[in-house]
C-alpha cells in the first residue's frame, strides 16, 4: 500500500468524505456551495468513473462518482457527477448505451463538462428500462484522451444491500477492527480521532454515511479534491467504510469485500 495522507474535500452536497490527499487535481471549473441536483442520499442509481473500465484502458489517476434518480413514472433523469485528477480540461461526457461493462456503445445523451456536471432528461420507457437493467454507462473526455478518459457503468443502488450481513458479529468485529486500523493511519488527520471532523466533514451523525454505494464510489475514484484511492484493497476499503459508518454513535451496517469489488 502506497502510504498517503489526507486533505479535506469539498463536496456539493453528494458525500465529500475527504479520505486522501491532494495528488490527482481537479482540471474543471468548481463551485464550492453549489447545491447537488442529486444528493447521494437520494440516489436510485451510482456510477463509477475510473480509467480502467475505458475500453481499452487509459493511464490517468482520474475518477468521478455520478449520482443519479430516475423518476419511475415519468421516465425523468436528473444526475449530478463530480470528477479530478483528468490529464487535461474536459471535452466531453455523455451517457452511452445499451452495453455492459465490457463493451463500448454510440452517446445516447450528452452532459455537458461543467465539474460538476447537472442536469435532466426525458427519457423514453425503453431508455428507462436500459438504464434500470445497467445497460447505460457514463463517459468522460479529455484532449488527451478524446475516446474517454474514465468511464463508470450506472448501476440501480441496492439500499438493503449493506444491512443484509449486519447481525454476522464475527464479520463485524473483524471489519471494525481493522478499519480502525486504515481510519487512524489514513483518515484521522482531517476527520479527527473521533469523527469530528477539522478540515474535512464530521463524519459523527453524517446522515449521508446511509449509502454504501456512495462510501465506496468515493473511496475508490475521489470525488470534489479528493483524488481516488482505488489502490487501497477491497478489504481495507471495505473495512474503513464499515469503521466510518458504524463509529461514533453511527449505526448504517456492514460494507463487504463483495460490494467493494462491484463497484470497482
Amino acid at each position: 500500500m502506497r502510504p498517503r495522507t489526507l486533505t479535506a474535500a469539498i463536496g456539493t452536497g453528494a458525500l465529500a468524505l475527504g479520505l486522501g490527499m491532494a495528488g490527482a487535481q481537479d482540471t474543471g471549473p468548481r463551485q464550492a456551495t453549489i447545491d447537488p441536483l442529486v444528493a447521494a442520499a437520494t440516489a436510485t442509481h451510482v456510477a463509477s468513473l475510473a480509467n480502467d473500465n475505458v475500453i481499452p484502458p487509459v493511464e490517468t489517476t482520474a475518477g468521478g462518482t455520478a449520482w443519479l434518480f430516475l423518476d419511475a413514472a415519468s421516465h425523468t433523469l436528473s444526475w449530478t457527477v463530480e470528477y479530478a485528477g483528468l490529464t487535461g480540461p474536459a471535452t466531453a461526457a455523455s451517457f452511452h448505451g445499451p452495453a455492459g461493462a465490457a463493451a463500448n456503445a454510440p452517446a445516447v445523451l450528452g452532459l455537458g463538462v461543467q465539474n460538476p456536471i447537472q442536469g435532466s432528461a426525458q427519457l423514453t420507457a425503453e431508455q428507462a428500462a436500459q438504464l434500470d437493467a445497467g445497460q447505460w454507462y457514463i463517459s468522460l473526455s479529455t484532449g488527451n484522451n478524446p475516446e474517454g478518459e474514465i468511464r463508470g457503468q450506472v448501476l440501480p443502488v441496492e439500499a438493503d444491500a449493506a444491512a443484509a450481513p449486519a447481525d454476522d458479529a464475527a464479520l463485524m468485529a473483524t471489519l471494525m477492527a481493522d478499519g480502525q486500523a486504515v481510519y487512524s493511519a489514513n483518515c484521522r488527520v482531517c476527520h479527527g480521532g473521533n469523527g469530528e471532523g477539522g478540515n474535512g466533514p464530521e463524519l459523527a451523525g453524517y446522515s449521508l454515511l446511509a449509502n454504501a454505494q456512495t462510501v465506496i464510489s468515493q473511496t475508490i475514484n475521489g470525488g470534489g479534491y479528493m483524488p481516488p484511492f482505488g489502490y487501497l484493497d477491497n478489504h481495507s476499503i471495505a473495512a474503513a467504510a464499515t469503521y466510518i459508518r458504524n463509529a461514533w454513535g453511527n449505526a448504517f451496517g456492514i460494507v463487504t469485500e463483495a460490494e467493494v469489488a462491484a463497484l470497482r
